[in-house]
């Protein structure tokens, strides 16, 4: 026997070191590939980010102005009201120095349903006089 290889040993090993450059070369692809979707990951996730802190940027300063909008409104309700408490005060003024009579009735016989109310709802109200 020679040493020499024969053709078919040198097949194989030509095809052992083809299969190993293509496995090496398809690592290669694959890591490439990973890394590529990484970078694409981060950034679609920066544009994200800058999508997010853009609508904040945005919708603060409308709140702030819709809050500033409630406030003002808050304020010509309240102003409103204590204009027609006022009114009502200065009506009720003029009727007592207009009706001083009346008012005075008017009063006398609120203060006297009142006391009568009171009493009624201060008063036992079990059978305890039944009993007696």
């Amino acid at each position: 026997m020679s040493s020499v290889p024969s053709s078919s040993a040198h097949a194989s090993t030509y095809a052992s070191d083809h299969t190993d450059a293509l496995v090496d070369g398809a690592a290669r692809l694959g890591t490439q590939a990973v890394h590529r979707a990484g970078e694409a990951v981060d950034e679609a996730v920066d544009a994200l980010n800058h999508r997010i802190a853009s609508g904040r940027a945005r919708v603060r300063p409308a709140l702030h102005e819709l809050a500033g909008g409630l406030e003002d409104l808050a304020h010509e309700r309240l102003d409103a009201v204590r204009e027609r408490a006022r009114s009502a005060r200065l009506a009720g003024a003029g009727y007592i120095r207009e009706r001083p009579l009346p008012s005075l009735l008017m009063a006398a016989s609120a203060g006297a349903a009142l006391v009568l109310i009171g009493g009624w709802l201060l008063r036992p109200h079990g059978n305890d006089r039944r009993d007696r």
